[in-house]
């Protein structure tokens, strides 16, 4: 006699929208979290600017090409098993940082950040769609803001609080981080999977721009690319050129 499969048991789309920012928070705190740490770490390991800013650009380059090669991962298999995988790495990746004390899985640690960051945002910014009521743009995008910032502020009001007054401000910020991942992966883990799924064929990206609109592309990129550079250099390293100058 056959069985019928039990049905798993899901999340309300409210809280399923609040799990998806709850990802978009910890993926922009897991990007954030060891800039207040790097000056400590280069002291610990009496290594120059060159190697700190070499371990802060390993995080960009494993995002970029996670982000290019499976950004529409997520369309074929289904938000929640890329959100897991995201959330997964990003977790096993912040463990390096709190386990760890040597520079190697340090560089280790946060590739498998930039890779888990990169599936994680680009599967809970559309879930944010699929989740929001009658799928409204306009509020999935406000979320989406608001979780980004909130994390990025998580990142380095509490990296700098701990550094400062902390016993531990090399372990103690991803300690906290982790905790904070690895509670999120349960409810992960019951996100509705009828919603998240589709039946597209996944295959590497490839951008392509419409010939009509390259010119607002590229402006548009140019801009971004100024901001999140001028970003990068102060969340990455901004807390080594403090240091060096005040």
């Amino acid at each position: 006699m056959n069985r019928r499969p039990r049905s798993r048991k899901t999340l309300p789309l409210p809280v399923a929208l609040s799990t998806a920012a709850g990802v978009l928070v910890v993926s922009l705190w897991a990007s954030g979290a060891p800039s207040m740490v790097y000056p400590l770490l280069a002291d610990r390991w009496r290594v120059g600017e060159v190697v700190t800013t070499a371990l802060f650009a390993t995080y960009p380059v494993a995002l970029v090409l996670a982000l290019v090669a499976c950004g529409s991962l997520s369309d074929s298999i289904g938000r929640r098993r890329v959100l897991l995988a995201g959330v997964g790495m990003v977790a096993v990746g912040t463990a390096l940082f709190v386990v760890t004390s040597g520079l190697v899985p340090i560089f280790v640690g946060r590739t498998l950040q930039g890779i888990g960051v990169g599936l994680a945002m680009s599967a809970a910014s559309a879930a944010l769609v699929e989740f929001a009521p009658r799928r409204t743009a306009a509020l999935s995008t406000s979320v989406n803001t608001a979780a980004t910032a909130s994390g990025t502020a998580l990142a380095l009001v509490v990296g700098g609080a701990l550094v400062q007054y902390s016993a531990s401000p090399t372990t103690l910020p991803f300690a906290i981080l982790l905790g904070v991942t690895i509670a999120l992966l349960p409810l992960v883990w019951f996100l509705p999977e009828e919603a998240t799924r589709s039946n597209v064929r996944w295959r590497p990206s490839r951008a392509r721009v419409p010939a009509r609109n390259r010119m607002q592309f590229a402006i548009g990129v140019a801009s971004l690319t100024v901001a999140f550079m001028m970003g990068a250099v102060f969340i990455g390293l901004g807390a080594q050129i403090v240091r060096d100058l005040v």
